[in-house]
């Protein structure tokens, strides 16, 4: 066996010593580097956390050796699905969506939320202004006139558009502010945070 000069640090590979190793035949050799090669790289590759989002359940899954099948299928075990994965994406801080297909596209440490082939279109029922959203605070969460008028009136006082109501993260907004902004009913309050929060869902 070759034994090289000097030895590699750990956590590095002598690839040097790998093209020089010979075991005889052509084929056996290739192999056995290949294997090596492989092996190596499998055990190199650094861990890679995602988090996914579901119905107001969170898990967190280890990618870096996955196929996107793979992930999917791990999805569908973790949260019990029914149904086939349809997508996932991520949110940008306006609420922007950003849909992710490949496996090797997802961002370590990131949170994606999940679409299932059961869910339901998002052109039916998800909004993208402000009268959309409106309308899901009085179909969705039953709210009648006068408390939707409410809403606008705060949200136009305040100046509070679509993009604002939809940040996500740090930025979002929560009962307290609404509170504080004059929407001072609890259940109007809730309604409005379930119309945002379904957008994202």
């Amino acid at each position: 066996m070759i034994q090289p000069e000097n030895q590699p640090s750990l956590g590095e590979f002598n690839w040097d010593v790998l093209a020089e190793l010979s075991l005889g035949a052509s084929a056996t050799t290739e192999m056995v580097k290949k294997v090596a090669k492989e092996t190596w790289l499998q055990f190199a590759t650094p861990p890679k956390h995602i988090e996914v989002m579901y119905k107001g359940l969170c898990y967190t899954f280890e990618i870096s050796k996955m196929s996107t099948s793979d992930l999917h299928s791990a999805i569908q075990q973790s949260f019990l699905l029914n149904a086939a994965v349809r997508s996932l994406f991520y949110l940008y801080s306006d609420g922007t969506k950003v849909w992710v297909t490949e496996i090797r596209d997802f961002e370590k440490g990131k949170r994606y939320y999940l679409r299932t082939v059961a869910d339901e279109d998002d052109s039916v029922r998800k909004f993208t202004d402000i009268e959309g959203f409106y309308r899901a605070l009085k179909e969705d969460e039953e709210m009648n006139e006068s408390q939707v008028d409410q809403a606008r009136q705060v949200f136009a006082e305040q100046d509070l558009g679509f993009k604002q109501l939809m940040l996500t993260g740090d930025l979002a907004i929560t009962d307290a502010e609404l509170k504080e902004c004059g929407i001072v009913q609890k259940g109007l309050r809730k309604a409005i945070l379930g119309v945002i929060k379904s957008n994202f869902c």
